[in-house]
């Protein structure tokens, strides 16, 4: 019988690879490990790593991409939600150029 261990790596697709990655590896301290842009394969992607959980965490900028802003009502990935200790003011301060900042009061996931 197979056994879930854990999540092995999760890949975001972005619109900016480079501004994604180093916002998220200044905001949990984790060290890029991986880098590929490939634009006979349409995309460029770069990697994070967590050594303590042995998770990647992976973004992925499609070049033939439509544009179109991200919405939880189209099928796919509704939201991922990461369970991070300390670190609040940097959340709160939300994404670079970003008109709302994300709240720093705990939210039920509701199920």
């Amino acid at each position: 019988m197979s056994e879930f261990d854990s999540v092995e790596h999760v890949n975001l697709t972005v619109r900016d690879v480079k501004k994604t990655a180093a916002w998220y590896a200044d905001l949990l301290d984790l060290p890029s490990t991986w880098e590929e842009n490939s634009p006979e394969k349409g995309w460029h992607k770069i990697g994070l790593y967590h050594a303590g959980t042995r998770t990647r965490l992976n973004f992925t900028q499609h070049f033939a991409r439509p544009g179109d802003a991200f919405t939880e009502f189209r099928t796919g990935l509704d939201h991922l939600a990461f369970k991070v200790t300390g670190g609040a003011p940097a959340w709160r301060a939300g994404w670079p150029g970003s008109t709302s900042a994300a709240s720093s009061a705990p939210r039920s996931s509701g199920r």
